[in-house]
């Protein structure tokens, strides 16, 4: 920079000259400072495209997981339904004192079954790690 000024301050004395040079030292300037610009924005596209990526890939996930929660959901349903089925098989047994069957074995069994759900919450973890990472970030900036 210091000799860009010292070529300028010489070249003051031939009026033509130095004119073209200042032209010339703006136009460089101008150049360089629109190709930092360009830079910037560049690498904020990249940045967004790469978080949209992420995004996409959470989402996907998240999706894939309830549809996993909602077969499980549905599984559930059916035993609880096959359990209040035998719950009323052996209520009838028991309150009416029928005769024993050889099928009311299985229909005491099932009165002690439960069925579990397992909430599957992996995409869910991985979207809460990023968002910590991403207020790291911005904190350490804000520093």
């Amino acid at each position: 920079m210091l000799r860009l000024l010292r070529k300028i301050n010489l070249q003051k004395s031939d009026g033509e000259n130095s004119a073209t040079f200042l032209a010339y030292a703006i136009g460089e300037f101008v150049l360089v400072f629109l190709g930092i610009l360009i830079a910037l924005q560049v690498d904020n596209w990249n940045q967004n495209r790469k978080e949209r990526e992420l995004e996409r890939i959470l989402l996907t996930e998240m999706l894939t997981n309830l549809k996993g929660d909602l077969e499980d959901i549905e599984y559930n349903m059916r035993l609880q339904r096959h359990f209040q089925n035998s719950n009323q098989v052996v209520l009838d047994f028991l309150q009416n004192e029928l005769p024993w069957h050889d099928s009311l074995g299985r229909h005491f069994k099932r009165l002690a079954g439960r069925a579990l759900f397992d909430v599957n919450t992996s995409a869910y973890e991985k979207a809460r790690e990023s968002v910590i990472e991403l207020i790291a970030e911005i904190e350490t900036e804000l520093d």
